[in-house]
């Protein structure tokens, strides 16, 4: 059986919440991916940006959540939940940059899963993907996540990393936990990070492992790495790659369930506040106006609320 684990990221670019890079591995006997993206584009499990979005996440969440199910055997029921199940980290670390005070609009506000959706969508995504893997002879195996918090992202960008890096180093330990997890070599496939062409001068993770140059190309580029398998970084992967598609949506989805809570703790110590995406547009500039005060009072520092950059 081939093992082929599919990569991608959500929220490199807002200016609140969190930057996520998911993985989503599977063990089918021949990667077809045509075939197997086509299978899964039918039933609507594709590129998380045609299916979810802030203000429009039922689709997008009833879908992840059958992918954590297919991976993992069972359906979280809230979102510390979910975030135990698949997060890279355990919750002492996500929180070890916590205040002792300012934490709960990341931590203290509950959210129920299903938060979109409703119970019945949720079932009926469960068999439309159970029948599609079955008739694609394809089994999940994971689902990881790396989550960076504001908190932790600054911390990378004051040492000197671009975004791009600390994506790209996301995406490098997830590859290193799943194939160590799983026991054997992959073929990992990933979205292509930012403009980055050339990587294997901005391999962080994977810097001390021997490796071969395969391709590099405005589209594709292509390496073998010893112990690891072959690493590729694809435009459009999501689109193309199937186990790409996937990792997205879960993404969606923890990185919505963490805006979603922070907009419900300010919302109700700001009356009349819009809810905002975290992306760079006028609702999130006049949230971060708006909830200053509110900020001051809950002790909640300017590393944990908006990024750098």
């Amino acid at each position: 059986m081939e093992l082929v684990i599919g990569i991608d990221e959500n929220g490199l670019g807002p200016r609140l919440g969190p930057m996520i890079a998911t993985a989503v591995a599977l063990e089918v006997e021949r990667y077809d991916e045509k075939r197997l993206a086509r299978s899964l584009r039918r039933i609507g499990f594709t590129d998380s940006k045609d299916v979810a979005g802030f203000g429009s996440m039922a689709a997008g969440e009833a879908r992840a959540l059958a992918i954590v199910r297919a991976a993992t055997g069972s359906q979280p029921a809230t979102l510390d939940a979910l975030v135990r199940a698949v997060s890279l980290k355990d919750e002492a670390w996500l929180r070890a940059t916590c205040p002792t005070r300012g934490h709960e609009p990341c931590w203290q506000e509950p959210l129920a899963l299903p938060a979109w959706s409703s119970p019945g969508q949720i079932a009926a995504e469960n068999r439309a993907l159970e029948r599609a893997l079955e008739r694609s002879g394809v089994r999940l195996v994971a689902v990881r996540s790396s989550l960076l918090c504001a908190s932790r992202l600054n911390e990378r960008l004051s040492a000197g990393m671009s975004k791009s890096r600390v994506d790209l180093c996301a995406f490098e330990e997830l590859a290193l936990a799943l194939v160590d997890a799983l026991g054997r070599e992959a073929r990992v496939i990933c979205g292509r990070v930012g403009m980055l062409k050339f990587y294997d001068g901005a391999f962080g993770p994977l810097s001390s492992l021997l490796r071969t140059t395969l391709e590099e190309s405005d589209t594709r580029s292509h390496y073998r790495v010893l112990g690891v398998g072959e690493i590729e970084f694809t435009v459009d992967a999501d689109r193309h790659h199937a186990p790409v598609a996937l990792a997205s949506l879960v993404g969606k989805l923890l990185r919505e369930g963490f805006v979603a809570r922070m907009n419900a703790f300010y919302a109700s110590r700001v009356p009349g506040l819009r809810h905002a995406s975290g992306y760079n547009d006028p609702v999130t500039a006049a949230f971060i106006e708006e909830t200053r005060d509110a900020r001051r009072v809950a002790c909640v520092p300017d590393r944990c609320f908006e990024r750098l950059r």
